[in-house]
């Protein structure tokens, strides 16, 4: 920080292991300017992630037993072992081809293989797996441990857990705080603008 703040020249080597460290025991916060206009600064961004943060594989991820709720089970990326997922669903409106997005802490997801939700115990299968990026959709037969995809036709509620065996696990549920503004926007008839 003093040779910064001196605006000396600061070794690659000096700086890479360091702020590493402070960043992962949360004593510096490291802050980026860029524009998802045409992606200026989306790179370092996402470099900074890779090389600042602890990989997913540093940390241990653990679930709540469904036998036993109160003891806690780790998850572990290995194809052997059951698959678990996790789905979210975004708040905006949503149409039957609008997909749900889920995160995989372990396992393997072929398509259509039936995968059961924990909360209800309905068997789904995921006929359409696809990897999303900006607003390109690439549809793939398959997804691996740590892949963020997006499936379609699967009504669910976020933080849902799905498993490849019943009674298996659930995953904690996702943190949402209260909205800061909340409205309802209705039109005031159904006829439309009259010009």
């Amino acid at each position: 920080m003093e040779l910064m703040l001196a605006e000396e020249h600061v070794p690659e080597s000096f700086d890479s292991h360091r702020h590493s460290r402070c960043v992962q025991q949360q004593g510096v916060t490291p802050v980026f300017m860029g524009s998802a206009y045409k992606n200026k600064g989306v790179q370092p961004l996402l470099d900074a992630i890779v090389h600042y943060l602890p990989s997913p594989l540093d940390r241990t991820i653990k679930a709540k037993q469904h036998a036993n709720p109160e003891e806690l089970m780790p998850l572990e990326p290995d194809p052997k072992k059951p698959l678990v997922a996790w789905p979210s669903r975004s708040s905006k409106i949503r149409s039957a081809s609008s997909p749900s997005h889920a995160a995989l802490p372990g396992h393997h997801l072929p398509r259509a293989k039936p995968i059961t939700n924990q909360r209800t115990g309905q068997k789904h299968r995921f006929g359409r797996i696809v990897r999303m990026h900006a607003g390109q959709r690439e549809e793939i037969d398959s997804a691996e441990a740590g892949d963020i995809i997006a499936v379609m036709g699967v009504d669910c509620a976020s933080g849902d857990t799905y498993a490849s065996e019943h009674k298996y696990c659930t995953l904690e549920s996702m943190f949402v705080p209260e909205p800061v503004i909340k409205m309802a926007i209705a039109p005031a008839n159904r006829e439309g603008p009259t010009s």
